[in-house]
């Protein structure tokens, strides 16, 4: 990763660092934050040991990827707000590219051909007892290294059109993409809508503790997903939500 390339990219100027090994970008972004470091820095990695997932858990993170962490003003944003609005930013880059089938599964997960290609993980900081800036983190599996066996039949590496990929400018459209779509949150939501296959199909999840299915059927201005389930509307907020394959 060349930083001076990626700053020439980037249309706000911001701290950067890379570190071809890190245990945890979005833990290294957290400590600079709370010293003070301005919305649009930065901490990318070339692999992580320790790399987070939603609800505690880890995420794979071998050598290859792209492991970034951006510090984002998100007074007034939901969380939902922000994934949501990364996952496109996401898309779109990876598109600029010519990698072409990415869809996201609802909240925070990209997917190609079927298959978890990329997460997002956001982590507040707060000030004065509020939330007051948002460490968004995202990994793409750009790599080639084997998934180990309990992911290999869920998660894959991302598939170009056979040309290298442009990892400084890759990064810099994520960034950009998600910097200028703060603002006017939540315009992208159209796009994300289109991009969701979670919506329409039946899904599994837990409600109040309790597993229900039903219908997804739409996600809200907040990023909160609306599903149909035993006649009622349920609004949920976070949580897993598999969806249910039908059966022959």
């Amino acid at each position: 990763m060349d930083l001076n390339l990626l700053r020439d990219l980037l249309k706000q100027p911001a701290i950067l660092e890379y570190h071809d090994s890190l245990p945890s970008t979005n833990s290294s972004l957290l400590a600079l934050a709370r010293e003070g470091a301005p919305a649009g820095s930065a901490v990318l990695a070339g692999r992580q040991s320790a790399g987070k997932g939603r609800r505690g858990r880890s995420f794979f993170s071998p050598p290859g990827g792209l492991y970034l962490s951006l510090l984002a003003g998100s007074r007034g944003r939901s969380p939902g707000q922000l994934t949501t609005l990364v996952a496109v930013a996401a898309a779109r880059a990876l598109e600029k590219q010519s990698v072409n089938g990415i869809q996201i599964k609802w909240v925070n997960d990209l997917l190609q051909h079927g298959k978890k290609v990329g997460g997002i993980l956001c982590e507040g900081v707060i000030r004065d007892g509020r939330l007051d800036r948002t460490v968004i983190g995202i990994g793409l599996n750009l790599g080639s290294e084997p998934f180990p066996a309990e992911l290999a039949g869920a998660a894959a590496h991302i598939k170009t059109n056979g040309r290298p990929l442009h990892y400084e400018q890759l990064a810099a459209d994520i960034i950009n993409n998600i910097l200028d779509g703060i603002p006017g949150i939540p315009g992208h939501m159209p796009e994300y809508r289109a991009r969701c296959l979670t919506l329409g199909q039946e899904v599994r999840f837990l409600y109040e503790n309790v597993e229900h299915a039903g219908l997804a059927m739409d996600v809200d201005e907040e990023g909160a997903l609306l599903v149909r389930a035993g006649g009622k509307e349920l609004r949920l907020l976070a949580g897993d939500v598999s969806l249910i394959k039908p059966t022959a």
